[in-house]
This record gives structure tokens, C-alpha cells and sequence, in this order.
């Protein structure tokens, strides 16, 4: 309902941290960030008293090649290890399915998100009871045949259920002749959407993958959208990883005071291509709490809702904005839609009303916003939870 609220507000206006082990070599590193936070803001979304503040999330390192099935071996074994630790959301890398030398390969190998390999994540989810963020995909398509997949960050509940599916939205192409050349766009199509934040045990998610880290305005536009964690399931080259990575990871948690989760590929994957590795997680204040070195691994670090919120509170970025100066960024995400105004489904609203269908204008998965037949002023607007709720703190975040 704060979502919808948000963007009703828009439109009628016009306008600490914990210690984290890394898992790869049976080794563990102790990462502990400073605190101090100086002055501050809130962001429009507040958290439910009722939802646990502090998860421990599991953030894979994997070094995949051309072979699935031993790709996902490797993935199991490291998300069971992070099940068995407590982790509630474990996050796994761009192209954690497979790394193959052509394009005529990787089309060879593509599935879509009902095949063979999501059914297994997602069994695999139902088993250990975690959330699963599978960070890059070849999604094969379903209704075109052009050679090309999409690459598909997918979110499964720890019911395994898919409950969000984005598209990368930005395509990498990088030539460096005699040093690297990956060239996205000749076996992949560009997402046309960005997807709301999906809401997890750890918080509500941001959805990127790889590339994306690069755009400040993607990352905004999730935060102003809800998300408290952006992730970046990535395959970093080697010269831009070693040059880039950690800086804009740690770029994006500071602009957006949210935490950032980018799993990583690591080492060579054939003869062609090699990623940097160094997965990692970055807190609101832009401290890394976890990462993975060299090698197939894992590290385990706790996102902490309460440090988030003190971080918006103390540093008021968000209410301090001058967007009249420089512009706005709208989110462009569809968390609203449409009613069917021949439909005759019905709301209650409270004990005794009804609210029919050709009353609602917008609608999300949770909320409804409403006129009354004969309003009191022109132009007033109702806005309540679609679920019946005898207090407050007993609906949900959304």
C-alpha cells in the first residue's frame, strides 16, 4: 500500500553491520565496517514491526563452464553449505547455468524458465527453504526464433515458486582489440522493463544484473521503488573488474543508502573468457561485509534493516534532493495497474461497505485505490489493503 500511496502522491503532485565468512577454501576473513554515520533522511517505505531485521544472506562465487549439470552440482553444494548455516536468501551469478565458447553453443543450451534446470533450482529452494536469486539465465524464447536469448535474473521463493523474472535492460559490448571482445548484443536481447522490488525475509530485493551496475538511474529508480538490497549477479572481465568493480558497488550502496549483493564469476571459463570474481556484499554506508577472493566459494554476511534505517536517518540524501534543479527519476515500474471496470468483483471496505469494481482506477497485488460515487470534495481518493486487516501492524510491508 506505501507503493501505491507513493505513486498517488506523484501523480497529484506532479512531481553493526556483522561479521561475514568467506567459505570458498574453508578459510574465514572477519569484515567489520566503522559506524560512523553522521545526520538524516527517510525513505518513503518503513519496515514492518512484525519482520524479522536481521538475515543472514549466502552470496555464491562460481567458475561454470560449458557443462550444466556440473555447473548446478557445484551451485547445490554451495547453497546447501549456506542453508545449513542459516542463510534465508542465497544469491548466484550471471550465467550460472553455463559459460560456452560460441553462440551456437550457448543456443544449443538454452531452456526456458519452465525447463529442465529452473525445475531443479527451484526443487532445490523447496528443499533447503531459501530464496534463491539466480542472477543471468539463457532464457530461450518461447515466440521467436532469432538466434538470440534473453538473459534472466529470476527470484524463487523458498517454496519454489519463480515470484520475479527481469530481463537485463543493458546489454554489454566491449571490444579492446588484442584483449578482450564480449559483445552481448549478438546473442542476447535487451529487457524492455524494469521489475518492482521483490519482498524477501531479508528485505525487498532490486533486481539488476552485471552491466547494469553501471547506471546510477537503474539503481535509483529501485530504491525509489522500495528496494532496501540491490543486487548485480555479475561475470565481470578482468580489466574492468579490477578497475571498476569494487567502486561502483560500494557507489551504489552510498547513492542509495541500500545494501548491494553481487555474486560473481571467477577465473577462466574457456579459452576465451576469464571473470574477475571478488562476489561481494556492501552495506548502506558503503562499508564491503563480505567477499569472496579467488576461487569457487562463499561468503555469508547479515543484512540488517534497523543499520539501513539509521543510515537514511543520519544522512538525510533522499529529502535533501533539489530535483526542480536538475530533474527527476520517475520510477518507471509497473506497480500499478488497471481495473476491469465491467468486472464484478468486489472489495470490502470495512465492516459493511463494498466497494465495486467501476470504483477502483488502480489496483496492486495488495491495494486498491477507489472514488466514492458521490465524493465529499472533487477529486478525493480512497486508498485501502485488498486483504481485511483489524489493525495496522497486521498487514504487510507491501
Amino acid at each position: 500500500m506505501n507503493r501505491l500511496l507513493s505513486l498517488l502522491s506523484q501523480t497529484v503532485c506532479k512531481t553493526y553491520r556483522k561479521s561475514c565468512l568467506h567459505l570458498g577454501s574453508f578459510d574465514s576473513v572477519v569484515y567489520r565496517g566503522g559506524s560512523d554515520c553522521r545526520q538524516s533522511a527517510k525513505m518513503s517505505t518503513e519496515t514492518n514491526a512484525s519482520q524479522p531485521k536481521k538475515t543472514l544472506v549466502g552470496v555464491c562465487q562460481l567458475s561454470v563452464g560449458a557443462d550444466k549439470d556440473l555447473n548446478f552440482r557445484t551451485a547445490e553444494s554451495l547453497i546447501r553449505k549456506a542453508s545449513g548455516m542459516g542463510c534465508e536468501v542465497v544469491f548466484l551469478p550471471e550465467c550460472f547455468d553455463m559459460i560456452c565458447e560460441t553462440q551456437k553453443d550457448i543456443m544449443a543450451n538454452t531452456e526456458p524458465i519452465d525447463g529442465p534446470l529452473i525445475s531443479r533450482y527451484k526443487q532445490l529452494a523447496k528443499e533447503t527453504k531459501v530464496w534463491l536469486s539466480l542472477g543471468g539465465l539463457h532464457e530461450k524464447k518461447t515466440h521467436s526464433d532469432d538466434g538470440k536469448a534473453f538473459n534472466a535474473h529470476l527470484m524463487i521463493d523458498n517454496n519454489g515458486s519463480v515470484v520475479s523474472v527481469y530481463r537485463k535492460v543493458h546489454l554489454f559490448n566491449l571490444e579492446i582489440p588484442g584483449v578482450v571482445r564480449l559483445v552481448e548484443s549478438e546473442f542476447s536481447t535487451g529487457g524492455d522493463r524494469v521489475v518492482p522490488p521483490v519482498a524477501t525475509p531479508a528485505g525487498n530485493i532490486g533486481l539488476g544484473i552485471c552491466y547494469d551496475l553501471r547506471f546510477a538511474e537503474f539503481a535509483i529508480s529501485l530504491a525509489k521503488s522500495g528496494a532496501d538490497i540491490l543486487t548485480y549477479p555479475s561475470s565481470f572481465t578482468v580489466p574492468t573488474g579490477s578497475a571498476h568493480w569494487e567502486s561502483l558497488l560500494r557507489a551504489r550502496a552510498i547513492e542509495t543508502q541500500c545494501y548491494v549483493v553481487a555474486a560473481a564469476q571467477t577465473g577462466a571459463h574457456n579459452k576465451k573468457r576469464s571473470s574477475y570474481g571478488h562476489a561481494m556484499v556492501v552495506d548502506p554506508w558503503g562499508a564491503i561485509i563480505g567477499q569472496c577472493s579467488d576461487g569457487i566459494g562463499l561468503c555469508v554476511a547479515q543484512i540488517d534493516l534497523d543499520f539501513l534505517q539509521s543510515v537514511r536517518q543520519k544522512l538525510p540524501v533522499w529529502s535533501d534532493r533539489r530535483p526542480n534543479l536538475y530533474g527527476n527519476i520517475i520510477p518507471a515500474i509497473d506497480l500499478v495497474h488497471k481495473t476491469d471496470s465491467n468486472s464484478e468483483e468486489s472489495f470490502a471496505f470495512g465492516p459493511t461497505a463494498v466497494v465495486k469494481a467501476s470504483q477502483v482506477f488502480c489496483r496492486t497485488d495488495h491495494s486498491i485505490a477507489f472514488v466514492n460515487h458521490r465524493p465529499v470534495l472533487a477529486g478525493h481518493v480512497l486508498v485501502a489493503p485488498i486483504r481485511d486487516a483489524k489493525r495496522l501492524q497486521d498487514l504487510s510491508r507491501e
